[in-house]
Parts: structure tokens; C-alpha cells; sequence
């Protein structure tokens, strides 16, 4: 698929671009279609699946609208099937086809508002993508189902893989669907089911209807002896029927697997509003997960009986709202389908587990997405327009839910839901493109987001924020603090503007206060009056904006092992008679490097530790800090040397680094240094420099 915004590249600069995006979102793009016409309904009807010879066969009628007067060309995508004949309005009518496209060259032409009805015949052997992901899947014996979305083929909409339709990200329409299979078998699809008839023979009809208008890639059927299991969720403006399609053997696991279902559709509309759908429907498959509007494509190995996989059938619920009722626009807008749904899976654990839970679930995916995604997605990419081939990849799962997340943090729980919410009811069953969600965001939330997104949304990489240093001056009962913040880059080309970095106080005695910093560019300054003489300055200290750092506080109270996860840490405390609050940042990006240098030591390139924190008098403890020769830890560093790997630490940014005396525990490629007392400061890798450095 050609991304709509390359095409106007051609005719203008990026500035210019850029300003009409912001003024005129519905100029967002130029056509990549034909938009002459308006699908207004497709009535499937497949008169056979043949499991074992892995065909089918059937027809297609397609209710259309002319938009325009002197409309005589119509074009449908169909890939690789075979088209037997084409009426329209009921006639006989010639086509052309190429395994691609069926073209029609109409003798009439329509004018606008003309509604005609286009229907294909059709049959073969649907295609499934190399990756063995998306199209139209036989297995075993009495399993058929589609996929309808190709991972790894562009463009990546699926719907015309198993019938005749517009397929993009923009059409919608309503679906009848009347699935005709042997006896013993059920045809489930989208909507809510009309009627079953037998015969002839030992056949029963299934016929389904959605009234919701979706794209085509959403449609969906599947068949197999499925059971069914039935419950009821009481929604904000209905009760609303959910059923789960599984083999018979699975009926009593499904209900295990889904036990938290009704929480988190409660969770999903008090923060993201209705569900606006007349089914909750998943159905059992030997692959997926794909997000069908209403019967959401769900692997059989995750409807287990147990809770491991609830991130996954969350994370395709959520697209009930994101996806579904707004679509991204094209492929390039993608993490708005696929980033807010990763989201989404953290709001789920925030629902069901807490607070907590959503913090550690937006931590992992912040560790993986800043370790893995440079090399998983061959390089730091923009969530807006990646790579086509990378429209699936990390950057649009991973860094969209962080970014979402990091949005959440900058506007408050208050403005961003509220907005969110608005804007789901304004682009209700519509497409959106991610200028008119910045327009949109910018109209609703009272904050102006254009150095936002400009630098986590149409930007490669992530900011990094880190505290240079602060000063206390006391002025009678209160004390002034002056402040000052550092942005550094990770894959990055430019700094982050109108930067709102919540910043957390502590004085000896426990006190506490948050304020906001305000400041652009690579760096900045700003005063606060305080209660009482800060000894700790914390950024960001609830892990709010997802940076180019990943961090672990706790109050620890008891000797013993302590990890930290996703920061490469832990401490083992010896001696302990008080509380202490310990801080810890794993920093993915270089550490500062040496103000003099040590004699044939070279520093990592990667990544660098900071412990911080409120640690009481006799707190003694071991530290260890993890290396791993793999990508995106000490690859470059270690990959061709045997010298030992060194740890070295400062106390803070102003001072050199010094080498410590650890113990390194494991081999060249993997271990951990091991410290034997812990203090507060930075840490960092080194090794002995091979001659030629």
C-alpha cells in the first residue's frame, strides 16, 4: 500500500505539509483509491467450505452508492480466487481480473447518489501470507477460519482474501453473512445470529448480521463443532450477551480463562466509554489473535483454564474501541490501532491488580521497546509512518502503549480520559489519522500537544531526562530550590519541547512534595519554594513519562536479597535499622565520559545505573549489577574483547569516575559485578581499552 502522505510529498515541502495537516485535517491525505463509490453493504454468502480440500466457494453481493455524477468504473479487490461471473443489477455483466483487482467498465454511468448492486461468484483456494499469520486458514479436520489482517504482506488488509470488497482502513459497511456447512458444524461470524436452516441435505445455513458499519479487514467467519458458552456483562447503556465459541472439551476452561471478562469491560467504559457493539464474542482458533469486530479470533492454546494470557484477549477487546469503532487511517497511522491497544492492556492489569500492576506492566514494555526494538525493527523509527514492512513491528505495539501511557502522564487521568472519551464519540465508526488525533487532543484537553507528539509521536527514538543538580537557599520558614534538568537522546535527532516533568522532594526527616518542571531544549532551570530543605530530587518519581530510562523505588525495611526488576539490579541488605527508600534507574544511553579518563579503561556505550534514595544511618548493603553480551546491553562493548568487565561508579555528575573493587560473578558474555557496599550515585561498565582506542 502507497501511505497517502508520500504522495503529497510530491507537490509540496514538509513545512508546508506540515501547517495544512495542523489547519486542514481532512486534507490529511490524498486518495490511494478509487472514492468514487460508497460501499454500503456486503452480503456474503459462502455455499461451500471444504476443510479438506481447503476451498471454498460462493458469492458476493455488494451494495454500493455513487458519490459522484458520470461514475462508469468500478474496482473490487479479490486476491488469488478464481471469478466465475459478475452481475450487476442483476445482469450478466463483462470484468476484468488479475488475481488483484476485478475492474468493471459500466456501458451507463452512474450518477451521484445511483445506488446499484454488484454481485461476484467466486471459488478456490484463499491464500494465507509466507509468515503463515494472515488469510483464510484449514486445519485439521473441522477448523476454517480467516485472519483478516497480513502481518508481513502490503498491503496488509486481509478481507479480500476470502471475498470481493474495497479493502482499506477507511470503507465501512454492514454485513449479512449466510455460511452454509455440514450439519455438524457451527459458522460463526460477526453480529448476532438470525437464523439457522437445514438443508438440503445434511447442511445448515447460518446466517449472521451486523448492522454496525466496519472495514472489511474486520469481517469475519469461522467454523468448526464449536460449543457455546454464554454469559452477560451489564453495560453502561445495556446488558450486553458474551459468548465464547470453543471445542467442546473447552467449555469449562474458557470460563476459567475469562474468569476477570466482566471487570475488565467495566474498566475498558469507565475510561474509554460504551461499548457500542452488540456482542462480545471470541472464538476458538489453532492461530491468532485478531480483532473481528464482535468475534475476536482467539488462539485455543490461551483457553487454558488459567489467567497467563489475559494481556492478550484484553489487548483485542480493547480494539473494540480503538481499531474498530475509530480505525487508524492508513497503515501509517497504525499505533493508533495497535499502541493504544498495548495500552489498554496495562489499563487492564491497573483494573483488575492495581495501581502497581499497571506501573509494572508499563515498565516491562518501556525496558523492551528501549532494548529490543532497534534491532527487532532494524533501526529507531517514528510511531507515525514506520517502515511499511514494519507496521507490526515493536515500535507500533511497544513504544505506541508507552507513548499513550507517557500522554496519560503530561494531561492527568481527568483531561486525558475525558478526551479520550470525546474523541471516541466524535470519530465514532469512522477512521482517523493521527493529525486529526493531535487536532482533536489539542481542541479538548486545553494543552497544546504539537511538541508532544512532534517529539514521541512523528519523531525516531526517546528524550532522557535526568536531574543535573539542585541548590537549597533557605529564605525564613521556607527554602528555595533552584533546579536543574538535562535531556539527553537515545536514537533521537532533535530535543523535546515544552517538556512538564514532575519532579519529587524529600527532606532528611521524610518530607514530601511533587512539582512540575517546566522547560525545552537540552536543558533548563527553575526555582521552587518549599516547606522544608530537600536532600533528594527525584524525576519523574512515578514513572509517568516512558523515556529513555527504566526505574524501580521501593521502601525496603528487612535484610536480604531485594530485586529490581527490569533494571538489571539487586541488593542484598546486610544491616538495616530504619526505613529506607531506594531508587533505582537503569539510563539506556551512555554515561557521561570520563572528565580526565582512566588509563586504558573505555566506557559502555549503552547504558549506565543510578542509585538514589533516602538511606538511614547503618544501612549497609551488597549491590549487583547484571552485563550481558546480548544486543542492546554490552554487545559492542564486550563482542571483541577477553578483558575483564569493570564496574565503575561517581557519586554524582560533577565528579570523575573511579574504578571499584567488585567481584565478577559469571563469564566473559554474562554474570553480574558484585559490589560489596552500596552507595548512593551513578554506576556505570567499562572495559580495558584495546590498543588501537
Amino acid at each position: 500500500m502507497v501511505n497517502r502522505i508520500l504522495r503529497l510529498f510530491q507537490c509540496f515541502t514538509l513545512g508546508m505539509i506540515y501547517h495544512l495537516l495542523l489547519v486542514f485535517p481532512s486534507f490529511a491525505f490524498c486518495q490511494n483509491r478509487d472514492d468514487s463509490i460508497n460501499v454500503l453493504h456486503y452480503a456474503i454468502q459462502l455455499e461451500k467450505i471444504d476443510i479438506p480440500s481447503a476451498k471454498i466457494g460462493g458469492h458476493t453481493t455488494i451494495k454500493l452508492v455513487s458519490n459522484y455524477n458520470s461514475v462508469n468504473h468500478l474496482q473490487f479487490e479479490l486476491l488469488k480466487l478464481t471469478v466465475d461471473s459478475v452481475l450487476v443489477q442483476g445482469v450478466a455483466h463483462p470484468f476484468s481480473y488479475n488475481d488483484t483487482l476485478i475492474e468493471l467498465h459500466l456501458s451507463t454511468a452512474l450518477r451521484l447518489h445511483d445506488t446499484i448492486t454488484v454481485v461476484t461468484y467466486y471459488q478456490g483456494s484463499p491464500h494465507v501470507e509466507s509468515s503463515g499469520w494472515g488469510g483464510f486458514h484449514f486445519s485439521g479436520k473441522n477448523l476454517a477460519y480467516n485472519l483478516g489482517i497480513a502481518l508481513n504482506e502490503i498491503p496488509h488488509n486481509f478481507g479480500r482474501v476470502w471475498y470481493p470488497c474495497v479493502d482499506n482502513f477507511t470503507e465501512r459497511a454492514s454485513y449479512d453473512f449466510y455460511i452454509k456447512v455440514d450439519s455438524s458444524l457451527m459458522a460463526v461470524c460477526n453480529g448476532m445470529l438470525i437464523s439457522t436452516a437445514t438443508g438440503p441435505g445434511p447442511t445448515k445455513t447460518y446466517h449472521w448480521e451486523l448492522k454496525e458499519e466496519i472495514p472489511a479487514y474486520l469481517a469475519s467467519v469461522a467454523v468448526s463443532d464449536y460449543a457455546e458458552v454464554h454469559g452477560l456483562y451489564d453495560g453502561q447503556k445495556s446488558a450486553i450477551p458474551t459468548v465464547f465459541y470453543v471445542t467442546p472439551d473447552d467449555t469449562s476452561l474458557a470460563k476459567g480463562s475469562f474468569l476477570h471478562l466482566n471487570s475488565v469491560l467495566a474498566g475498558f467504559e469507565r475510561r474509554f466509554g460504551p461499548y457500542r457493539w452488540p456482542k462480545v464474542g471470541f472464538v476458538s482458533t489453532s492461530i491468532g489473535a485478531m480483532e473481528h469486530a464482535t468475534i475476536i479470533a482467539y488462539p485455543s492454546g490461551s483457553i487454558n483454564g488459567r489467567l497467563t494470557d489475559e494481556s492478550l484477549y484484553a489487548h483485542e477487546l480493547s480494539h473494540a474501541w480503538f481499531g474498530n469503532l475509530i480505525t487508524c487511517q492508513t497503515a501509517a497511522d497504525m499505533w493508533i490501532n495497535e499502541g493504544w491497544a498495548v495500552f489498554s492492556e496495562s489499563v487492564m492489569m491497573e483494573e483488575v491488580y492495581g495501581t502497581e500492576a499497571y506501573k509494572n506492566d508499563i515498565r516491562k514494555k518501556l525496558h523492551d521497546v528501549l532494548r529490543n526494538a532497534q534491532y527487532s525493527d532494524e533501526g529507531y523509527h517514528a510511531l507515525y509512518n514506520p517502515p511499511e514492512k514494519h507496521t507490526y513491528g515493536s515500535t507500533t505495539y511497544d513504544k505506541g502503549g508507552v507513548v499513550v501511557a507517557s500522554l496519560r502522564g503530561f494531561l492527568g487521568d481527568s483531561v486525558f480520559f475525558g478526551t479520550v472519551r470525546a474523541m471516541l464519540d466524535s470519530f465514532a465508526f469512522k477512521s482517523i489519522s493521527t493529525y486529526q488525533m493531535l487536532e482533536f487532543f489539542n481542541t479538548h484537553s486545553g494543552s497544546k500537544l504539537d511538541d508532544f507528539f512532534e517529539a514521541w509521536v512523528f519523531s525516531p527514538g526517546f528524550p532522557h531526562f535526568s536531574v543535573s543538580s539542585f541548590a537549597v537557599k533557605q529564605l525564613g520558614k521556607e527554602f528555595e530550590v533552584t533546579l536543574q534538568m538535562r535531556q539527553r537522546l537515545k536514537g533521537a535527532t532533535k530535543p523535546a519541547n515544552s517538556n512538564r516533568i514532575e519532579i519529587g522532594f524529600y527532606g532528611n526527616a521524610w518530607q514530601h512534595t511533587v512539582k512540575t518542571m517546566k522547560f525545552s531544549g537540552l536543558s533548563g532551570t527553575q526555582t521552587f519554594l518549599l516547606p522544608f530543605a530537600p536532600v533528594l530530587a527525584m524525576a519523574d518519581p512515578e514513572g509517568k513519562l516512558g523515556d529513555a530510562s527504566v526505574d524501580y523505588q521501593a521502601i525496603l525495611k528487612t535484610t536480604g536479597k531485594h530485586d529490581f526488576p527490569d533494571t538489571y539490579f539487586s541488593m542484598n541488605i546486610s544491616s538495616i535499622r530504619d526505613s529506607a527508600l531506594v531508587r533505582v534507574i537503569h539510563n539506556w544511553i551512555a554515561p557521561d565520559s570520563m572528565l580526565h579518563g582512566i588509563p586504558g579503561l573505555c566506557l559502555s556505550n549503552t547504558r549506565y545505573w543510578k542509585v538514589e534514595g533516602l538511606f538511614p544511618a547503618g544501612f549497609t548493603a551488597r549491590a549487583d549489577f547484571a552485563y550481558d553480551s546480548y544486543p542492546g546491553l554490552e554487545f559492542d562493548l564486550l563482542s571483541e574483547s577477553t578483558e575483564n568487565v569493570v564496574l565503575l561508579y561517581r557519586p554524582n555528575s560533577a565528579s570523575q569516575w573511579q574504578r571499584t573493587n567488585c567481584i565478577r560473578i559469571g563469564n566473559q558474555e554474562q554474570g553480574v559485578l558484585s559490589l560489596e557496599k552500596l552507595q548512593a550515585g551513578e554506576y556505570t561498565l567499562a572495559i580495558p581499552c584495546r590498543k588501537s582506542e
